[in-house]
């Protein structure tokens, strides 16, 4: 059984279909009417771009023929500069799920997942319509389930507090001319984008303690870095970050730097001790994800566009907390931590810095049971759960729990590099592979350096 019938999924469903199909039921328990987009390409928005370019984006791997087929089919030539509208790649996903469904033979239960208890014989699933399933193997498809509560004191039953910028005519009402959002990543420049295609004349403020914000991919392809000059696994976290910091400064190109490093990343990851690990999540993680997660070129233009304009501005303090305005316009006053940083008016408090990583507190109620029964343990970071190179979750006795597998960014608490593409397509053909093949030994294996 697999829960979540997103992108994940979908590449599962593909290499079982290319495997023969499996000899047991398959049953993916997903709410929405397609399988395919899930969340992140389910969004209508055409200002909304994938941050890849399509030569990573097919199932069958970089620079697949099968997406380059799928477009040529509806007149749309593809090269290494070809940004698609993320619904596109949300409709390619649903047309390769529904091809993959049929081969393999799955019950899609429109439903969601209200509990999950293991028993000698497999996994009882109970879902929120009153029906159970029983399942020799999980797996969680899910995406993170983290909370998405903005990290600041505010009303959140205030229609002027958007907690989540994906929900249905989030930035659709009328009198939008003010906005503050928490966050200064790709989620915000989604927001802004949206923001600005419906009122064209709104200005916004984007605030994070460092101000931040994603750099843009540049047109083409990314130079192949001389492995023997990358870092290897058993380096240690200072010598890391140095040598990262003199590569980018001989190679004087980021792009290819971190495109280069990104194969090697989690095995460098596992490799480094607790502590030394901390100190590059407090110091430096936030400059290694803006050069990793990019903004696609014509996207990053229309974002430098907005900040030489003024239109929106960043602002590098936390959001203390938001309230009413008091002075009877409608509006929201937002504060700021730093004292240096002026209140701010705003029509709308948008949460654009992504669900809490505490898992602990997410109020999921499949995660929640797993953690109390130790089916599963929370990474020592704290930013997701612990999984063994198989995909196999790990236990509250650190060794795999039988038949609960994980996919994408809920591996966050062992794998440095676990939420995109590339990476999600290796770890859902592994599960596959030891799924038909019990005797299989497939484990998790670099990507190939990045081109895009």
């Amino acid at each position: 059984m697999v829960v979540g019938g997103g992108a994940a999924a979908t590449f599962l469903l593909h290499r079982m279909a290319a495997d023969g199909g499996s000899q047991r039921p398959v049953i993916i328990v997903e709410p929405a009417p397609r399988l395919g987009p899930g969340v992140a390409y389910s969004t209508p928005d055409p200002v909304h771009l994938m941050n890849v370019c399509r030569i990573r984006l097919s199932v069958d791997g970089d620079g697949g023929e099968d997406l380059i087929g799928w477009l040529g089919d509806r007149g749309i030539k593809a090269d290494a500069d070809t940004y698609l509208r993320r619904a596109m790649y949300g409709d390619y996903l649903a047309d390769v799920a529904g091809r993959c469904a049929d081969l393999v033979g799955v019950d899609h239960r429109r439903s969601r997942v209200a509990g999950l208890a293991r028993g000698d014989a497999g996994w009882t699933v109970r879902l929120d319509d009153g029906s159970t399933i029983d399942a020799g193997d999980v797996v969680l498809a899910t995406g993170f389930p983290g909370r998405p509560v903005p990290p600041c004191d505010a009303p959140l039953d205030d229609p002027r507090v958007v907690a989540n910028p994906w929900s249905p005519g989030a930035f659709g009402g009328a009198g939008i001319e003010r906005v503050v959002v928490i966050g200064t990543g790709l989620t915000m420049v989604d927001v802004a984008l949206s923001l600005v295609e419906r009122h064209p004349g709104v200005q916004i403020v984007a605030a994070s303690r460092r101000g931040l914000v994603p750099r843009t991919s540049r047109p083409g392809l990314p130079a192949t870095i001389d492995p023997a000059l990358l870092p290897e696994p058993g380096i240690g976290g200072c010598d890391l970050v140095h040598h990262v910091i003199r590569l980018g400064r001989t190679q004087d190109d980021w792009q290819a730097v971190v495109d280069n490093v990104r194969p090697r990343a989690n095995d460098i990851w596992r490799e480094l001790a607790y502590g030394e690990q901390g100190h590059i999540l407090r110091r430096w993680f936030p400059w290694w994800n803006v050069h990793r997660h990019r903004t696609a070129p014509a996207v990053g233009e229309r974002l430098a566009a907005l900040l030489d304009s003024g239109q929106l501005r960043i602002v590098r303090s936390r959001v203390t907390s938001a309230e009413d305005s008091g002075a009877g316009d409608g509006r929201l006053t937002v504060r700021f931590a730093e004292a240096t940083v002026a209140d701010e008016p705003a029509d709308l408090l948008v949460n654009a810095a992504g669900p809490s990583d505490d898992l602990a507190v997410s109020g999921d109620p499949v995660v929640q049971q797993l953690l109390a029964s130790g089916d599963v343990v929370v990474g020592p970071h704290r930013l997701g759960l612990a999984v063994d190179r198989a995909g196999r979750a790990q236990g509250r006795g650190l060794g795999p729990t039988p038949g609960l597998w994980l996919v994408g960014a809920l591996r966050r608490g062992t794998e440095w590099e676990t939420t995109a593409v590339p990476e999600i397509r290796i770890q859902a053909g592994v599960i596959a592979e030891r799924l038909l093949h019990g005797d299989s030994d497939a484990e998790d294996t670099p990507v190939s350096v990045g081109r895009c």
